[in-house]
């Protein structure tokens, strides 16, 4: 899924901060770059980060959000604008929706109306996206890319219950909700590994070829033929054709496909149906079949009504489960071997587990060798357990079980490895946060965060601020606002003004400064200026 940059545009802190989270939160893959205190900064932002999206206040200083409309439909008209106002402003609105903008928000704004109008701009990106990009393509590829739309569209129409009007009128021309159809899935293993070789032109080429021939092979029966752009070792057929005959059709493909590389092809046909409103549904029943079929790295058609009986009879019990956490706790590897072979994950094949109960094992091992990686302070290692942990996954999808053992190994002896650091971590962790401490107090005006502080030291975020605490005995950010305030009172002896004093202590919003300097001093900047209340030092 690609990322949309979102750049906001609002004079007031909290609503800035507040709709940032709010960004980071939703259900759209958004990236959020530090937003805009007016119009003026707007502007320079947009050439700086190029957003798709921007959400800007009306009523803000120097240039306000209808000029700032104005001046972006001029410059980038690409991109899509949404404008928040309090009901005060409301009147301003109407010219905003004139001047370009998509849509508004009123204040205060909540989760739900702001995923609606995003969705409503990233459609219209998609759309333009779409429409450029058949613009942009030499004729004599238009088939192929025209291929790759239809995919996405047929793809989202068998993962998502509310995309079925995307194609709604395709399928209306076929009348397979009159004859009846059924769905077969076509996995191709080794087809991913093969595409990650090729340049994306090649791959759509090989993926346009391997649908060619299945149309091909269809003899001119009702369907549909498309790539899962979700799953990319899967191709789905949906056809008029009753399930017996599309099971030797499944028997052809198996044996004939033509791919550059040896795959191995997986052939699942699902239970005929007559209502494309349950096409999710049917798809899912099948995907499932799929995944029940017993572990094996050959060939193989099925019937989705015949498969998945003896699924969930093996897989790591609570038992071995239990045995196995304790084991990586304490870090005993003969236990942690003794727990790996009694589960017989290496004889998965002759057992006949189903690959289902292969990946939900295996992943469930996986997840307690990784949770053990909390504790661990030195990025570096824990960035080559989340590699193992990646690469663990694309082995498993490869159905080498040989080398899926392989890999649990590396990862519980990167675990044991681990360890005597992290014992010796932990003898210094007490040094490390009376050094963050004294940091603190000589560079409190930098820009200081958990996170930031946390990278500093090579320690992780969670870690850094529970052991902050239990050795300071104070919290992290309270630590840094106490240090601020307090430099901000021996300020005040030297005749700075207030806006001048709070920048110098690290806070560029002065309304934020006087609320922080109101919650640890009992009263604000101001009148504490004024009573001359004797100057705290830490």
């Amino acid at each position: 899924m690609e990322k949309y940059t979102v750049l906001i545009a609002d004079d007031e802190f909290w609503i800035r901060d507040n709709l940032k989270k709010m960004l980071e939160e939703c259900k759209f893959d958004l990236y959020v770059p530090a937003p805009a205190r007016d119009g003026l900064e707007a502007v320079k932002r947009t050439k700086q980060d190029k957003p798709d999206i921007v959400l800007t206040d009306i009523d803000m200083p120097g240039i306000n959000g209808i000029e700032l409309i104005q001046m972006l439909k001029d410059s980038a008209p690409e991109i899509e604008i949404i404008v928040i106002s309090g009901y005060q402003d409301f009147e301003y609105v109407r010219d905003a929706l004139v001047l370009g903008a998509i849509d508004y928000l009123l204040k205060p704004i909540n989760l739900s109306a702001l995923e609606s109008v995003l969705e409503k701009a990233i459609m219209n990106i998609m759309h333009r996206d779409e429409d450029n990009l058949k613009k942009s393509i030499r004729q004599k590829d238009m088939l192929r890319y025209s291929s790759y739309l239809q995919d996405q569209e047929y793809s989202l129409m068998v993962s998502h219950y509310d995309s079925f009007s995307l194609v709604e009128n395709q399928i209306a021309e076929l009348e397979l909700d009159y004859v009846g159809y059924c769905l077969v899935l076509v996995n191709l293993n080794g087809f991913t590994r093969m595409c990650r070789k090729c340049e994306e032109k090649e791959l759509h080429e090989e993926i346009y070829q391997v649908k060619e021939y299945i149309r091909k092979k269809l003899s001119g029966r009702m369907g549909i033929v498309f790539h899962n752009i979700y799953v990319s070792d899967e191709f789905v057929i949906i056809c008029d054709t009753p399930q017996e005959e599309m099971h030797r059709l499944g028997e052809e493909l198996a044996k004939e496909l033509p791919v550059r590389e040896k795959c191995c092809c997986t052939v699942v046909v699902s239970r005929y149906t007559y209502s494309w409103r349950k096409i999710k549904e049917v798809y899912l029943s099948t995907k499932v079949a799929l995944l029940s079929k017993e572990y094996r790295n050959y060939n193989y058609v099925g019937i989705a009504d015949e498969d998945g009986k003896n699924e969930g009879k093996k897989r790591i019990s609570s038992e071995q489960e239990r045995n196995l956490t304790q084991s990586v706790r304490m870090k005993n590897k003969k236990e942690i071997m003794s727990v790996l072979e009694e589960i017989h994950l290496a004889d998965s094949s002759t057992e006949k587990w189903s690959f289902l109960e292969v990946k939900q094992t295996v992943n469930k091992i996986a997840w307690i060798f990784m949770e053990d990686q909390e504790v661990v302070k030195n990025q570096q290692k824990k960035i080559e357990m989340e590699y193992l942990f990646e690469h663990l996954n694309m082995v498993l999808e490869s159905y080498s079980i040989r080398d899926v053992c392989q890999v649990l190994t590396e990862m519980a002896d990167k675990l044991l490895e681990q360890n005597q650091e992290i014992l010796e971590e932990n003898e210094s962790i007490q040094s490390i946060m009376l050094q963050c401490q004294k940091y603190i107090k000589e560079y409190f005006y930098e820009d200081l965060s958990l996170s930031g502080l946390a990278d500093r030291y090579h320690v992780s975020a969670s870690y850094f601020s529970k052991a902050f605490k239990q050795v300071t005995g104070e919290n992290l950010m309270s630590c840094i606002s106490r240090v601020r305030i307090e430099k901000a009172v021996q300020y005040m002896e030297q005749g700075l003004t207030l806006t001048e004093i709070a920048q110098r202590v690290g806070y560029d919003d002065y309304s934020y400064f006087n609320r922080v300097f109101r919650k640890i001093m009992g009263k604000g900047p101001r009148e504490y200026k004024m009573t001359g209340d004797p100057v705290s030092r830490g």
